[in-house]
């Protein structure tokens, strides 16, 4: 069965061929038709001349038809039209071979030549139109080969070869379309492996496509994950930076209080000593100067160890609200005088008003420090230059980023630039560093900056710098602006009020030799005076003479029992006393870690002078509690 289907399949497809696709314009059969068409024409043409001369002129006019037809093949009108052109080539040859054929030719054999009309006509045509033609054909030669039989003699060829020439055409006929249905199942083929092929390749790109986008997103992620690791390195890096700084920070501050409280505690003595002093020697002019030299001194020397706790952030310096604006305006002369004439320096002001709760002070010592180191980075250059613009300033998201400390929502901004040499990129992140510096030896201690920065961080502001080698270098201070007015109690208070007293004083401080010289003073002002060594003591006076004592002058820090915590213990005593306390140094956090000393309170910094103590405590004797 299997064989039988097999045989019906083969003989099917000897008949009809196979469905192979053929395109209308393919190039390859237009250049064969072509090429056939013109050999057969040259040829066709040579047998026309030659008949002619003989005189077959039935024959030459089969010939000049198939010549005709032959031609019109490479006509251009017809040049994209294959199919017509295959049907010409194939009628023109049939044409010609069968002249031929009843011709018989110069050997009489012109019979055989119409065994190539199988092929031409498969090779042209292709499966199953080739048949049709093949069919015709025979049909044709058959009622020729009958006419010959049965009518009248008239081919040249012996009736026993026109007997078995059907039967070689049919076997040529056959062999003809097995080969053109091999040919149709191998381009059958051949096609498919081209579709096939053609899929796979689509496939394929698409593939690749797909695999080059998932390659390009996995190295945008790849590189965003790199970017993302240095931005973490760089964030965790500039965190040890800040880590180190501040313990660097903390440690000098701790060194820095240490001695400040120590310090301040001679200049208080020695300001009580020379009111002794100078109320001895009121008739010795020379001396009296002297004295007073010596207090002044005293003061900057106060005003010197001031400036070091605020560089370790130790104090709390008075603010006041101002025009920062005007503020610089009136500044810019004092500016101009410290800087040489050569150097040109220019104010840019881009603001009417910009209202600061700030130390005008330290702002001022911010910009002449800045507007120095301007000065000398700028002599370096052939036309020294210095610009100082001040504006507003809002924070956007990357200020804030870089600065999630700070919190204002809005600054002035101070800019001082210069057309110097620049700074080095190695030493931007150690510039605000206490003692780093690259003058020379005699010309810089290293502090400046650093105190600088220290001042605006207590602000609440910040410094940045911008630096470009060979450009210049820019500083830029960024202030807070003022939007809450708040109010701070002086206790520096001025009454010129009588000396002669006779209320009774408790003075308690842990310095033996401070304590003697301001015991001596105050009683020299007619005042009663106890004295107690530490906190727990002055308690126990207290409690023993409540009622004889009218006003506390106490130490905020002292051993065994500080000043914050007695005061505490004074008031479960008596809720009224009054009380002044004295530091060296950490007012502010020493008051509020106790919670004991609220803003009514008076506070002295040491070393004050007699006077601002004699003021102090008459406006707080004078006090309703």
């Amino acid at each position: 069965m299997k064989l039988a289907y097999s045989f019906f399949t083969m003989m099917k497809h000897l008949f009809i061929g196979y469905p192979v696709h053929k395109s209308v314009g393919d190039k390859h059969e237009n250049k064969a038709i072509y090429a056939v068409a013109v050999v057969s024409s040259i040829v066709v043409s040579g047998f026309i001349i030659v008949n002619y001369l003989k005189g077959h002129y039935p024959l030459v006019a089969a010939e000049s038809l198939s010549l005709l037809l032959f031609m019109l093949c490479v006509m251009p009108f017809f040049r994209d039209n294959n199919q017509l052109r295959q049907n010409l080539v194939v009628s023109a040859s049939s044409i010609l071979l069968l002249a031929l054929l009843v011709d018989g030719g110069v050997a009489k054999v012109a019979i055989f030549w119409s065994l190539l009309i199988p092929f031409v006509a498969c090779l042209f045509l292709g499966l199953p139109k080739a048949w049709y033609w093949i069919v015709s054909y025979a049909l044709v030669i058959a009622v020729i080969f009958a006419l010959h039989l049965f009518w009248q003699p008239f081919l040249p060829y012996d009736n026993s070869l026109l007997v078995y020439f059907p039967f070689v055409f049919l076997q040529f006929s056959m062999l003809a379309a097995i080969l053109q249905s091999q040919y149709e199942w191998s381009e059958l083929k051949y096609q498919k492996s081209i579709t096939e092929l053609g899929e796979l390749k689509t496939n394929l790109e698409g593939k690749v496509q797909q695999r080059t986008k998932d390659l390009i997103k996995t190295n945008h992620e790849l590189k965003e994950k790199m970017r993302q690791h240095d931005e973490t390195v760089k964030a965790l890096h500039d965190s040890e930076i800040q880590v180190y700084q501040m313990q660097k920070m903390e440690t000098i501050g701790t060194l820095v209080g240490g001695i400040a409280h120590d310090f301040n505690n001679m200049l208080a003595g020695i300001n009580a000593n020379m009111f002794m002093i100078k109320r001895k020697v009121t008739d010795e002019p020379d001396l009296l100067k002297r004295t007073k030299d010596v207090e002044s001194l005293v003061m900057s020397a106060s005003d010197m160890i001031r400036q070091l706790l605020t560089f370790a952030k130790k104090d709390h310096v008075a603010f006041e609200h101002f025009d920062l604006v005007l503020f610089i305006h009136e500044s810019f002369d004092l500016v101009k005088v410290a800087i040489s004439e050569h150097v040109q320096v220019k104010l840019e002001n881009k603001e009417n008003t910009l209202p600061v709760h700030a130390n005008q002070t330290q702002i001022q010592q911010v910009i002449m420090n800045m507007v120095n180191n301007a000065r000398d980075a700028s002599l370096q250059s052939t036309q020294p230059y210095i610009q100082v613009s001040v504006k507003k300033f809002v924070p956007n998201e990357a200020f804030k980023a870089e600065n999630p400390n700070l919190q204002s929502e809005a600054y002035a901004l101070i800019t001082i630039a210069d057309n110097g040499s620049g700074i080095p990129t190695e030493q931007l992140n150690k510039i605000f560093e206490p003692f780093f510096t690259t003058k020379e030896a005699g010309k810089g201690t290293g502090l400046g900056l650093a105190m600088c920065l220290g001042a605006i961080e207590s602000h609440g502001g910040t410094i940045k710098v911008v630096s470009k080698l060979g450009k210049g270098t820019a500083f830029r201070v960024y202030i807070p602006l003022c939007f809450d007015k708040v109010e701070y109690v002086d206790a520096s208070i001025t009454l010129d009020q009588p000396f002669n007293s006779d209320e009774t004083i408790l003075l308690v401080d842990d310095d033996e030799r401070l304590r003697t010289s301001q015991a001596s003073v105050l009683e020299s002002l007619g005042y009663d005076v106890l004295t107690a060594e530490h906190g727990k003591e002055a308690v126990q006076i207290f409690s023993e003479h409540f009622k004889e004592v009218d006003l506390v002058v106490m130490d905020l820090t002292m051993p065994i029992m500080g000043g914050a915590q007695a005061a505490k213990r004074m008031r479960k005593v008596d809720s009224n006393v009054k009380i002044i306390f004295i530091t060296g140094y950490d007012r502010d956090s020493t008051i509020n870690e106790i919670n004991t000393v609220d803003v009514g309170e008076v506070v002295l910094e040491k070393p004050y002078t007699m006077m601002q103590l004699q003021n102090a405590i008459r406006n707080r004797l004078m006090a309703k509690t």
